[in-house]
């Protein structure tokens, strides 16, 4: 019995850059046909109120990851978050002839307006996608250190404490 060594489970390892599991391809894929469904095969009856729905929620969903998530998906939101906000504005203001975005929605114009969403949707994704590569570049980046090596933010307080002390002895 005393020559049993207890088993130890292997660390997971990290996966490679851009491999995904299969429940990662799976939503990917559900949500790439969702959204490729509503902008181009979808009667404008129900693609119109559908496209303006996830506008409007894309930046409230967004927001929740920002507060809750980890690391790179915050990255990822902050930067989705620009294109994302600034098109309910666009679409808002559209209809209210303010800017030169106005669609009429009944004929012709509807291709054009859906073609305006998708791209606001795909910048949204391609800059969430640019701040996550620019975090990585700058992580890899080497820190800055004084010529004494590395110091610990706590030993920081206690340089900085030390100094104070030896600038009061030798003003007195």
């Amino acid at each position: 019995m005393a020559d049993v060594l207890p088993t130890r489970i292997p660390p997971k390892a990290p996966r490679p850059f851009l491999q995904f599991g299969m429940g990662t391809v799976l939503w990917i894929t559900t949500a790439t046909a969702v959204v490729c469904a509503v902008v181009f095969r979808v009667p404008v009856e129900f693609a119109i109120p559908l496209i303006l729905f996830i506008s409007v929620a894309l930046p409230a969903v967004l927001t929740t990851v920002i507060i809750y998530g980890r690391s790179y998906q915050r990255t990822f939101c902050v930067g989705a978050m620009f294109p994302s906000v600034s098109l309910p504005l666009i679409i808002v203001f559209g209809g209210m002839n303010v800017t030169p975005y106005h669609w009429n929605l009944n004929g012709f114009e509807d291709f054009s307006f859906r073609m305006t969403v998708f791209a606001f949707w795909v910048s949204g994704l391609l800059v969430g996608g640019l701040c996550v590569g620019v975090r990585r570049l700058v992580e890899r980046q080497p820190t800055s250190a004084p010529a004494l090596g590395r110091i610990v933010p706590g030993t920081r307080t206690a340089i900085v404490a030390t100094t104070e002390l030896l600038r009061d002895r030798d003003a007195l």
